[in-house]
């Protein structure tokens, strides 16, 4: 934002009519003071983009309007310029013309049409356009009202790369979803040397007609469609892989609605097919809810989940189940039981072999399974959880060392104590022993006949050595399943309630793989910028949390007359090197490990503040590290999150409301720019 000028989010406004102009005295841009009536352009150090002013005046000489040239970028690669008149108040608009512009055709280009242009006339200030405001004339399409959609889209960013060239270039997009609905859609190809289509379309060095619009315009009309049909309804395409439906497009884009469509499918939940490793795995609850712990048991044989169990236990370790079936535990007198409904559940999850299309509303309940009422938020948790493992997604790092757990307090007289120890990033050694208040250890106790559980069958030194063993081959206790009294039936000799040793080895494990303790962290939007700029540049950082989840990040960096680096690296004003990323694909891709990981987990820095993790980035990324860091600890609670400066609203009970274009915001923004700039300097510089 401009801090050196006196304007708020959408500003008053004035015009004059074209019956008016019988004399006009014209006002170029940096006009030393000269002829009498002759007015000096001040731009006091902003670029206001001020043309030219025309004072229009009658016979008698009485100022009868004015009418300004300014000029205000969009989304075309050159500024747009407008005509605009106002009236000898200064508060009524009275005529807008579009002296030049290079807008897309079918979006920004709407802005000559005679139906956008009218509604301007005779408008008193202030105005307005819903939905629009002036943080960012170059902001991206993330202003436009939520539209609705075919399916449930969940929010975030999803990125689809082609598997391998056509004619030397990769397909690869980028598709954002926020409140639901499509937001922003990015498509482009690159080559073999990382050279992108979209800017050698607008340097000139990619070109396919020496008419019509160039690659990256198609690109952008094609974008533009998507978001405003949120998806692809509508868009046929030929045997050719051409379209007639966006009229400036004639490439080809079958690669374009393939990768759409892949997004979309990511978007909706739609489970990418895995390959399920047989076995059982269980998903047990953290802890209890409503005073029931929540478990699923799903089973995988022959690469398919062929049983899946979901149960609850209270306090006293009576089952959800048995007391929902035998009348103890009763929703409702009528309609499926809790069990009943359970079952349901699973059934569909083995029928659909997965929680595809599973959709829950805000408070955890479905209506896709007729008889289910229940909130089911748990259950569709604990089933991902066991997918995940299935899959072999739960392999995580771990860091050479020896871990050491002790229990917080002794049960039944012994304290469990446990270490693992990581060599070579495996676990190579499993100790667990319990001591009691003398400093007795069970193992020796159990060997030397002090401690005895049975007669026959393995000692308790014997068993937790058996236990040992199965961590170290199954590298973790996956598939190490416990029933309500915290027994096992997965190692034969184990009779033991293994409860303390299974949360050990998982609590080693999460610390050999350097996983911090989890914080929860409240929904919102926290808002970072730098105390000073550095190099000309004031970094800012914006994330939010959604569901107790990071669901978007985003970093720019902003000068003094206001320009963002994003907009400037992608219309070449900002370059760093002719090969490889831009500066905004480098944040764009720093965003997704954010999110990704949820936090800057794994990013290492160099001394240069350079790091090696995401292989596109090569910039300083110290302030971005210090931002993400700074804002997931006010989401956490640790800092009062600051209220982010809000653009002042417009007062609308004397203004007017008018349309914008159509899906083409930044286009409609740039035009509420010009309109100010020339009404902020009518208003403190013009005094005829």
């Amino acid at each position: 934002m401009r801090n050196n000028k006196r304007w708020i989010a959408v500003t008053a406004l004035a015009g004059i009519t074209a019956a008016a102009l019988i004399t006009a005295v014209v006002v170029k841009n940096n006009l030393n003071k000269g002829p009498e009536g002759a007015i000096e352009i001040v731009q006091e150090g902003t670029d206001m983009g001020i043309k030219q002013v025309q004072v229009l005046k009658d016979k008698s000489g009485a100022v009868t309007g004015y009418t300004v040239n300014v000029e205000s970028k969009g989304f075309g690669e050159t500024p747009m310029e407008l005509a605009i008149s106002f009236n000898a108040e200064k508060d009524t608009i009275t005529g807008i013309e579009v002296v030049s512009h290079s807008e897309t055709d079918g979006f920004g280009a709407k802005m000559t049409q005679p139906e956008f242009l009218d509604q301007f006339k005779g408008v008193k200030l202030p105005i307005y356009i819903p939905g629009v405001s002036l943080t960012s004339a170059s902001s991206k399409v993330n202003d436009v009202a939520p539209m609705t959609t075919s399916s449930t889209l969940k929010d975030g960013t999803y990125e689809v790369i082609a598997d391998e060239a056509s004619n030397g270039w990769t397909s690869k997009l980028s598709m954002t979803v926020a409140g639901g609905a499509i937001t922003e859609v990015v498509w482009d190809c690159v080559d073999a040397d990382g050279n992108l289509k979209s800017v050698q379309a607008k340097n000139g060095e990619y070109v396919m007609t020496e008419d019509g619009p160039n690659w990256a315009e198609q690109a952008e009309s094609l974008a533009q469609y998507v978001i405003e049909n949120q998806g692809l309804t509508g868009l046929t395409i030929d045997e050719a892989g051409k379209t007639d439906v966006v009229a400036s497009v004639s490439i080809s884009i079958g690669d374009f609605v393939a990768q759409v469509e892949e997004c979309l499918k990511l978007a909706s939940g739609t489970q990418v097919e895995t390959t399920l490793k047989d076995g059982t795995y269980e998903k047990v609850a953290a802890e209890a809810s409503n005073g029931w712990t929540s478990s699923v048991k799903l089973t995988v044989a022959d690469g398919k989940i062929t049983d899946v169990i979901w149960d609850c236990v209270d306090a006293d370790g009576n089952l959800k189940s048995v007391q929902s079936q035998n009348g103890e535990y009763v929703m409702t007198e009528t309609g499926a039981t809790w069990y009943e409904q359970a079952q349901a559940l699973a059934q569909y999850v083995i029928e659909n072999q997965g929680t595809t299309g599973l959709t829950l509303d805000e408070s955890g309940k479905t209506d896709v399974v007729a008889t289910v009422s229940i909130s089911i938020n748990e259950f569709v948790d604990q089933v991902e959880d066991c997918l995940r493992q299935a899959a072999g997604a739960e392999t995580v790092a771990l860091n050479d060392g020896t871990y050491e757990i002790v229990a917080d307090e002794a049960s039944n007289g012994w304290l469990s104590k446990l270490s693992l120890t990581v060599a070579g990033g495996k676990i190579t050694d499993v100790v667990w022993d319990c001591e009691d208040e003398n400093g007795n250890l069970k193992s020796i106790q159990s060997q030397n006949g002090e401690y005895v559980m049975t007669e026959d069958g393995a000692t308790w030194y014997e068993q937790a050595q058996a236990l040992a063993q199965y961590v170290i081959a199954n590298q973790g206790t996956t598939g190490l399943t416990l029933d309500e009294s915290g027994k096992t039936d997965v190692v034969a000799t184990v009779s033991i309630s293994i409860n303390e040793f299974v949360d050990q080895v998982e609590e080693a494990i999460r610390q050999a793989a350097g996983v911090k303790e989890e914080v929860k962290l409240n929904d919102g939007t926290y808002e970072i910028v730098a105390d000073e700029a550095h190099n000309g540049w004031l970094s800012k950082l914006s994330l939010t949390v959604a569901g107790g989840k990071v669901t978007d990040v985003v970093w720019d960096c902003e000068d003094e007359s206001g320009n963002l680096k994003s907009i400037q690296s992608q219309n070449g004003e900002y370059v760093m090197t002719e090969t490889g990323a831009t500066w905004f694909e480098q944040a764009q891709a720093l965003a997704k490990y954010v999110i990704e990981h949820q936090g800057t987990t794994g990013l290492t820095l160099d001394e240069n503040g350079k790091t090696d993790v995401v292989a596109t980035v090569s910039i300083d990324i110290t302030e971005f590290v210090n931002q993400v860091e700074e804002a997931l600890r006010q989401a956490a609670g640790e800092a009062k999150p600051e209220e982010p400066e809000k653009e002042e609203e417009p007062e609308v009970v004397d203004g007017t409301k008018v349309d914008g274009i159509s899906g083409a915001t930044i286009t409609t923004k740039a035009i509420l720019v010009a309109i100010n700039n020339a009404h902020d300097y009518l208003v403190n510089y013009v005094s005829e």
